[in-house]
């Protein structure tokens, strides 16, 4: 048994990369994942490979940008589940054409999913936590947040998101008033 046993994850952009190996981590580890994403096959198969490997797992759609989205996956969460301890805030995209070439719509879609869906993360989630008595919640941001990103498009433009924006850092004192943890881990370059 370990520290995360018996808890519940919900894990946003859990059907490929970083997110996918979170979920897969977190289950093996005894958490019940719930895999979310909008690559709605992709994401069924990552959950369906954690219940296969003898972890505990539910795929929900969910376009981070969503508040009605958001609702609903906590609600179904908290129904079927008890609660949620844990929320990895993993969902993002990057787009990078040259600033001149970003559309305004493509902009505002990478600031919709990349801080908007942290957000209303951070939100729904943090409510249903403190209705458990707690729990810990992991922003995952991009290096380009603190280098600026290729192209200067709508992710390498705006290194407020995820990864130390006035929203994320003005959440940190709330979240530990509330008996919640939140960190942002910084991912390094891989060469």
């Amino acid at each position: 048994m370990t520290e995360l046993s018996g808890k519940v994850a919900i894990v946003t952009g859990g059907a490929r990369g970083i997110g996918a190996a979170t979920a897969q981590a977190l289950a093996a580890d005894g958490t019940f994942v719930v895999v979310t994403d909008v690559l709605d096959g992709e994401g069924e198969a990552v959950a369906k490979k954690i219940v296969a490997g003898g972890g505990c797992a539910a795929y929900r759609h969910l376009d981070v940008s969503s508040e009605k989205g958001w609702t609903d996956v906590v609600e179904t969460t908290v129904r079927e589940q008890g609660g949620v301890d844990i929320l990895v805030n993993n969902a993002g995209i990057g787009t990078f054409p040259d600033v001149e070439q970003e559309t305004v719509e493509g902009f505002d879609r990478t600031i919709a999913i990349n801080e908007t869906g942290v957000w209303l993360g951070m939100k729904h989630v943090g409510a249903a936590m403190r209705a458990r008595g707690g729990g810990s919640i992991v922003n995952v941001s991009s290096i380009f947040g603190a280098t600026g990103g290729v192209g200067g498009g709508g992710a390498g433009s705006h290194p407020q998101g995820a990864g130390g924006g006035p929203r994320e850092n003005g959440a940190a004192p709330l979240c530990a008033a509330r008996g919640l943890r939140r960190t942002t881990p910084p991912p390094a370059r891989c060469h």
